[in-house]
């Protein structure tokens, strides 16, 4: 229990682990873990909890982030890139994986799936702020002229068609856990989802994501002291102290 092995592989897509079958000491003992969450909900420090576990590999948005749109190569390429990690333990943090967490299941039925979720309100507060900055708008179709375009981040969001970015926000971010909340329904093994003050600034929020992904109790290190996107606009975070919670 608990690896990635080359027999779960299977449907129409070419297995992703058949360029690891000659590494057995990789997919033999390779755990796996993906961060959900809409942007803006403390995905940075989710990474930063599950990157700190001993023989842990785990990346925030990982260059190139998946498409919104299904894609089976895009998925082939980003799951051997993660099979291909060194350390026991492989993952990556990013909101656009929700749509592939059938494939993610497909191919390791053991693969292990967080998803943090916070306030609505704050997260399109958030997200207006600092795309602002920059004349982003990834979650409307335009022309390049009123925002700028953004060939990396605006693949990886759903179009909503209405006039105001703000709505357009609010409907992702309904959307998205919704599409959350269907996934742990269908899959109640592999996800589960937090709150961002209980997984971020609470010992046993982190004790309970840590047993979920399977980190031995001995072993678990967090982030104790830490406050993680408890200001105005998600910006204020001090000074943390990574401990074994054991300890």
């Amino acid at each position: 229990r608990g690896a990635c092995r080359p027999q779960t592989c299977s449907g129409h897509m070419p297995c992703p682990n058949e360029t690891m079958m000659n590494n057995k000491n990789v997919t033999d003992k390779k755990r796996v873990v993906i961060g959900l969450g809409s942007g803006r909900c403390g995905s940075v420090s989710l990474a930063h909890l599950l990157d700190a576990q001993p023989g842990a590999t785990v990346s925030h948005e990982s260059k190139p982030m998946l498409p919104w749109r299904r894609s089976d190569a895009d998925f082939s390429r980003k799951w051997q890139e993660l099979l291909a990690r060194r350390g026991k333990l492989a993952g990556d943090v990013c909101h656009s994986w929700l749509p592939y967490v059938p494939d993610l299941i497909r191919v390791c039925p053991d693969v292990r799936i967080v998803c943090l979720q916070r306030d609505c309100g704050r997260i399109v507060d958030s997200f207006e702020l600092k795309v602002a900055r920059k004349r982003k708008n990834h979650w409307m179709e335009h022309d390049g002229r009123t925002w700028a375009r953004d060939p990396e981040y605006d693949p990886t969001f759903p179009k909503y068609p209405v006039a105001d970015m703000r709505e357009a926000l609010a409907l992702y971010c309904r959307d998205y856990y919704a599409g959350v909340d269907e996934v742990i329904q269908k899959y109640p093994d592999n996800v589960r989802k937090w709150t961002t003050q209980e997984a971020l600034n609470t010992a046993e929020g982190m004790t309970a994501i840590l047993d979920f992904v399977g980190v031995p109790s001995q072993d678990q290190v967090a982030e104790l002291g830490g406050i993680h996107n408890q200001s105005r606009h998600g910006g204020g975070k001090r000074s943390m102290t990574l401990k074994r919670i054991s300890e």
